[in-house]
């Protein structure tokens, strides 16, 4: 035991050490973004950036820099959910406020706004270098090119697309329906060098877009749809059906997103905004003067094609069109989600976000029971079984959910942790043609029969072991303790130490109501020499607040848990990171109904990201001191928390 750990203080000193010095030489760089992160124009860019600085985006939101030179910090102005110019400069001045305390060598921005009200007012013409990206048209009405200042414009490929459109139209009057947004007014401008009698609408409300809509098959020839998201009531579905219905001319956009509204789309890349940027911060960098570097403007693009829209209007696309192009269809996959748990456990929240960030739906969006965006329809259920584990319920959560796959017919279907592959699994193995994902299964799949040739995931596995050896090297013993809630979960889990990771687990218990676990745990000062905390939810009664308070009056050994939710009575956690179950069968999902793979070439696996976590107040109650490089290399907490 000494020896690893030994090994251990050896590694974190050469991992702290790692870091400090190369946190100590890499250049910094600030990208600020007008917008938020789940916008899907935003998250292109800084995909871009973060691809051509070597950056990689962890499932849990974070930034991976540890093979890259440079070190990134990233800040989100906001700006399209709140359009307010109070709120803008006020986001302008966070920005200003972390650029002048962190200091970073150079400064890239996406989007008017940053450009706007951060670098005109207060950066334009001072020694900080400026790198913008996604100015739309034309960056010479705030003065860009600058001495500091140089980037790319953003444009639309609007004369290709008016010429594919013009092949179907009767004519080259044109048209423009859209948010009351600046940017739309710049969309106008541009449209009008093609058409000066360009009828414009811009809105605020869906009442009127619809109106406007309508208006505007009668009105034009050629109808372009622009940023309409900010639109009260906005709702993509319904303002695709109803496009679907009053659509009676050719129809283009300039933006993916929305291309279920129009028949083509010539959409710009967003993509090749942020790796442009990029190349220009590290030739800045690397010695060159921003003055050198002229104002460039975006090239890429990609076709779009609505089918559906197409049949209606009886037009035949060329082939070479169709080739290169991708299709859009409104039949978009369904995906059936069926979590063991509820809204507002913070394990399988955690699941969910990593699960919609992988599909490219808003994280917001796991308070949902349905969601969907122009790729993917998602239904939620939740069996809800932490707050509710009486076996005849969850049956009946299971019946319901049978229910709705008979009734909705999903394509795909995920399970999420233990009890919805219990309760679900022998009626979906008679269903080989559905494929079917897990996650969150604790340690072992075969109880349930699994794998099976169309049924794939992820087991959870957690690091107890690693918990165990380092806390025995504050233990006056080798005694190990076991508290936790009497649910089979728990009961799976102290097999698992047991037989799995070897651990000799003495006293353990588990049990039903808040009052026995305070008795255990106070019995367990004098049975144990250090003590293994698992998962408390379904304990009757049980107070998070009472609990902490209990466990700093009570304890008398070290505690260790591999559950950020059980920290709060816990010295030391190293805990799994839940987004890393979402996100992985997202990603299966995306490729099984994209075609890229069958279910049966998915293989299962394990989950492999960890996390340290240290109470240091809690520690303090015991006597237990931390090694400084133990700290620096931990997340510290004082009180339960999220994953």
């Amino acid at each position: 035991f000494q020896e690893l750990a030994d090994k251990w203080d050896r590694y974190a000193t050469v991992a702290v050490e790692a870091k400090t010095l190369r946190q100590t030489t890499a250049q910094r760089i600030m990208f600020v973004d007008s917008y938020h992160r789940g916008y899907k124009w935003s998250d292109g860019v800084l995909e871009g950036l973060l691809r051509e600085l070597n950056i990689r985006l962890t499932e849990d939101g974070g930034l991976d820099a540890a093979h890259s030179p440079y070190e990134l910090r990233v800040f989100h102005m906001d700006t399209k959910r709140h359009p307010s110019t109070t709120f803008k400069r006020e986001a302008a001045l966070k920005a200003k406020s972390i650029i002048e305390s962190w200091r970073p060598d150079i400064v890239v921005t996406a989007d008017d706004n940053a450009a706007k009200y951060l670098i005109v007012p207060h950066f334009k013409g001072t020694r900080l270098p400026f790198i913008f990206c996604g100015i739309n048209w034309d960056a010479g009405r705030y003065g860009f090119p600058a001495a500091n200042v140089t980037g790319m414009v953003e444009v639309s490929l609007i004369g290709q697309e008016i010429g594919m459109l013009a092949r179907f139209a009767r004519g080259r009057r044109l048209g423009l329906l859209g948010a009351d947004v600046e940017t739309n007014l710049k969309h106008a401008e541009n449209l009008r060098s093609f058409d000066p009698d360009l009828k414009l609408h811009l809105v605020r409300s869906m009442d009127d877009w619809q109106t406007a809509f309508r208006a505007l098959q009668a009105e034009v020839d050629i109808a372009f749809v622009a940023y309409s998201q900010s639109v009260t009531n906005w709702d993509v579905e319904t303002a695709r059906v109803f496009a679907l219905k009053h659509t009676r001319i050719p129809t283009g956009s300039w933006n993916d997103w929305l291309l279920p509204l129009t028949l083509i789309s010539v959409a710009k890349d967003p993509a090749e905004q942020g790796e442009w940027a990029a190349r220009a911060a590290k030739r800045v960098l690397s010695g060159t003067p921003v003055s050198a570097i002229p104002v460039a403007r975006n090239k890429r693009a990609k076709l779009y094609l609505n089918m559906a829209l197409a049949e209606k209007l009886g037009i035949v696309f060329p082939v070479q069109w169709v080739q290169q192009a991708e299709i859009f269809r409104p039949q978009r996959p369904r995906i059936l989600f069926v979590n063991s748990y509820h809204t507002g456990y913070g394990w399988s929240d955690g699941i969910e976000r990593g699960f919609c960030r992988a599909l490219g739906l808003h994280p917001e969006d796991i308070a949902s029971t349905a969601v969907e965006n122009s790729r993917f329809q998602v239904r939620f259920e939740r069996m809800d079984s932490k707050n509710h584990p009486d076996e005849d319920l969850l049956r009946a959560a299971a019946s319901r959910i049978r229910g709705v796959i008979a009734d909705w017919q999903p394509d795909l279907i995920v399970l999420s942790d233990d009890n919805a592959v219990r309760y679900l699994v022998d009626r979906l193995r008679t269903e080989p043609r559905r494929p079917v994902l897990f996650c969150g299964v604790n340690w072992d799949i075969a109880d349930y029969g699994l794998p099976a040739p169309h049924i794939r995931g992820m087991i959870e596995v957690d690091p107890m072991d690693q918990v165990v050896q380092a806390l025995k090297r504050h233990s006056e013993g080798d005694r190990v303790g076991f508290i936790g809630a009497n649910l089979v979960s728990n009961h799976k889990v102290l097999a698992a130490y047991r037989e799995r990771l070897n651990i000799a687990i003495g006293p353990a218990y588990t049990v039903d109501t808040f009052d026995q676990w305070k008795n255990a745990f106070a019995r367990l000062q004098g049975e144990s020499d250090l003590l293994i905390c698992s998962s408390a939810s379904g304990v009757q009664g049980w107070d998070e607040d009472a609990a902490v308070e209990f466990a700093k009056a009570t304890v008398r050994v070290p505690t260790g848990t591999t559950l950020p939710t059980m920290m709060g009575i816990s010295m030391l956690g190293i805990v799994r990171v839940p987004e890393e179950q979402g996100w992985w069968v997202g990603q299966q999902a995306k490729r099984i109904l994209g075609g890229k793979t069958g279910i049966d070439h998915i293989e299962v696996t394990a989950n492999q990201n960890n996390r340290m976590l240290l109470n240091l107040a809690l520690a303090s109650q015991v006597g237990i001191a931390f090694a400084p490089e133990l700290i620096k290399a931990a997340t510290i907490v004082e009180a339960p928390t999220t994953p």
